[in-house]
């Protein structure tokens, strides 16, 4: 029972990480016909692919060490691959809340200067 659940594990990190890579690539290839979007998208798109190969990567080997080669190498193998991919995915959320809040900043930022110039023109009437 317990090497079942270990195995369904290594299959959920594997399908996650072959349809997170998937539409990543798939993301990033739309993209480069726009460079204009490329260029702040990119950051946030490319820690998303890198991540979701590590946990395809690291499905594969969760599923290996269960199943065909059980060995503690294989098993420290899928530990740091498993942490490289969290690590790289926080970082990718860490661009995009960066992002958000820029762009956030800014709109308020602009709104302010839409209100400002309408009270000018209400002055001027």
């Amino acid at each position: 029972m317990y090497e079942l659940v270990h195995i369904v594990g290594g299959v959920v990190y594997l399908v996650f990480g072959g349809l997170g890579s998937f539409y990543a690539l798939k993301t990033l290839a739309i993209l480069h016909r726009s460079p204009e979007l490329l260029k702040t998208q990119q950051r946030l798109w490319l820690p998303i692919l890198i991540s979701t190969l590590f946990f395809a990567v690291s499905g594969s080997l969760h599923l290996a060490d269960h199943t065909l080669y059980p060995d503690p190498l294989t098993d420290l193998l899928y530990e740091i691959t498993s942490f490289i991919g969290v690590s790289v995915f926080t970082v990718g959320v860490l661009r995009y809340s960066r992002l958000q809040r820029e762009y956030y900043a800014l709109k308020q930022d602009g709104l302010k200067q839409i209100h400002i110039e309408e009270q000018l023109q209400v002055e001027t009437q």
